[in-house]
């Protein structure tokens, strides 16, 4: 399965497909220009009812999940970064 780089950061195709990694194998590799292949390779006999296509839509829909939380993480760092730094100055502070 390939992902497009301009669309999804690396992060989040290495960490949704991290989630997988007890059960599949996993291979991540640049492929053309910005497009990242994910190929997995079952660990394990597969069952009967075992359906590749759900297995492409959960981790279609994991990597969307963890580009907004990526995306989101860059946009709120310096905010994240002022609350602790407040709280750690905070709890310096001795008022007797």
């Amino acid at each position: 399965m390939d992902f497009d780089m301009s669309l999804y950061p690396q992060e989040a195709i290495m960490l949704a497909a991290s989630r997988l990694v007890d059960n599949w194998h996993i291979c991540l590799e640049r492929h053309e220009n910005l497009m990242i292949r994910v190929t997995l390779k079952p660990k394990n006999t597969l069952p009967k009812e075992f359906s590749l296509d759900t297995l492409r839509s959960s981790l279609k829909n994991a990597v969307l999940l963890d580009s907004v939380r990526y995306q989101v993480s860059l946009r709120t760092s310096a905010l994240r970064e002022l609350i602790l730094g407040r709280a750690l100055y905070e709890s310096c502070i001795r008022i007797d």
